[in-house]
């Protein structure tokens, strides 16, 4: 059980550098193209797809350090995110986060056993 939990720690912080990397890129090249992510005018949904990117980007990196607050603040944003968002399928990145978040929770409660 000590080599389960030590994996699926490593899978768990790999997972989410690799996660926290790919959004800073992208938000990175959308800011040296001149295309900045955050308008002036942004819709009412457009605030509220942003917020909840945000509660998921910082649950990812709370995770990192505080297992627990990190899993809930990841799942939260997620589950916000998929309410606002219509497509059923948001992609493989966005199941990363939830796979993150996940993990954290459950090394969080297999510590305190």
């Amino acid at each position: 059980m000590d080599l389960i939990k030590k994996i699926l720690n490593w899978v768990t912080k790999l997972l989410s550098i690799a996660i926290l990397g790919i959004v800073l890129f992208i938000v990175g090249a959308h800011l040296i193209e001149g295309l900045a992510p955050v308008k002036f005018l942004l819709s009412t949904k457009e605030i509220e797809l942003s917020v909840a990117m945000v509660v998921l980007f910082l649950g990812t990196l709370v995770g990192l350090k505080w297992r627990l607050l990190g899993g809930l603040l990841t799942i939260v944003g997620y589950i916000s995110f998929a309410c606002y968002e219509e497509s059923i399928m948001l992609g493989m990145l966005f199941n990363l986060f939830l796979i993150t978040g996940v993990f954290n929770l459950t090394l969080y409660w297999w510590s305190k056993k």
